[in-house]
């Protein structure tokens, strides 16, 4: 009962440590939002299928291969375009989630499409100059790990509301 306890409790932190690292990415919040799924699971208070780890995982090691080759400067230069992408991505997971529980990983995208799109349309983001494929680029770069960490803090949160 307390390893219990004790999985859940540090599930949850890495949910949200996993929501930290979207916002200020220093290591890619994939990895967090893995390991929370794989501790609340052990902990007994989510049931996830073996099909979903390997997809999530193979998800994940991309996310950080993708990281590994993103240029430090880019991170460092579009932080404020993260907080756009998570907010996104959240908002639209959560609106997803309402509609049906098998729309969480659409609505994360959407969702995280929406706000680098409302980023560039803010006087930084104009600034900058976004062209068609640097949008694409950038979304490819700083949209996808949103997506999946945020995906997978969905499928958590399904599991809690299923329970």
């Amino acid at each position: 009962m307390v390893l219990e306890i004790t999985l859940l409790v540090l599930g949850i932190v890495c949910m949200l440590l996993s929501v930290i690292l979207m916002v200020w990415p220093v290591v890619p919040a994939a990895i967090a939002s893995f390991v929370a799924m794989c501790l609340l699971h052990w902990s007994y208070y989510i049931a996830v299928t073996e099909s979903t780890f390997i997809f999530w995982g193979i998800a994940t090691l991309l996310i950080m291969t993708i990281a590994r080759m993103s240029p430090r400067e880019d991170v460092r230069k579009w932080k404020s375009m993260n907080l756009y992408a998570t907010v996104g991505a959240l908002a639209g997971m959560l609106l997803a989630m309402t509609i049906s529980a098998s729309l969480v990983v659409l609505g994360a995208i959407v969702g995280a499409a929406t706000g680098l799109l409302a980023f560039v349309n803010t006087p930084k983001g104009k600034l900058q100059g976004f062209s068609l494929s640097t949008f694409i680029h950038y979304f490819c770069a700083k949209g996808l790990p949103v997506v999946v960490a945020m995906a997978m803090i969905g499928i958590i949160l399904e599991g809690f509301l299923m329970n």
